[in-house]
């Protein structure tokens, strides 16, 4: 039986790292796999699936996903880099959440001009995602910074 996963869409770079820490966290208890998901934007959709349609990582890209890489690494989870273009980010996101058949999203939706358009986006995605069993993790719950705390506390009789 396969394991199972947890979509990280990769987005502005704190953003991610929160995520990925939250993620790493509980995929560390349980048998799952990251699935780090790079979205790519194509100008037309007729590029959708083109080399044309394929924009070239940037340098700070690529180090962005060795450090994501990393960190998952030093959690010792599983995970994987998949590339996704798309014409249509809500749509990209919850079928790409279907192809790879995770269970959930960890995603951000880029912000618009229109604050209230930004709150409609988010609703929509976690409606269609609610509607494919796909959970969504925007971190906007959480209220703040996630903060880090050791598992392991060293005293002078010895670990607890």
């Amino acid at each position: 039986m396969p394991s199972t996963r947890i979509m990280i869409v990769l987005g502005e770079r704190p953003w991610t790292m929160q995520a990925l820490h939250l993620a790493c966290a509980m995929a560390r208890r349980q048998d799952i796999t990251i699935v780090l998901v790079k979205m790519t934007p194509v100008i037309h959709p007729l590029q959708l699936g083109t080399e044309a349609g394929m924009l070239q990582l940037s340098r700070q890209d690529e180090l962005d996903i060795q450090e994501f890489s990393a960190t998952a690494e030093d959690y010792g989870v599983d995970f994987i880099l998949e590339i996704c273009q798309y014409a249509n980010f809500i749509h990209a996101v919850v079928d790409a959440a279907e192809q790879l058949a995770v269970t959930a999203v960890f995603a951000n939706v880029p912000p618009s001009h229109l604050q209230p358009w930004t709150q409609i986006q988010r609703w929509w995605l976690r409606w269609q995602l609610t509607w494919h069993n796909h959970q969504l993790y925007t971190l906007e719950q959480t209220g703040g910074k996630l903060e880090w705390t050791p598992a392991i506390l060293l005293s002078d009789k010895g670990i607890h």
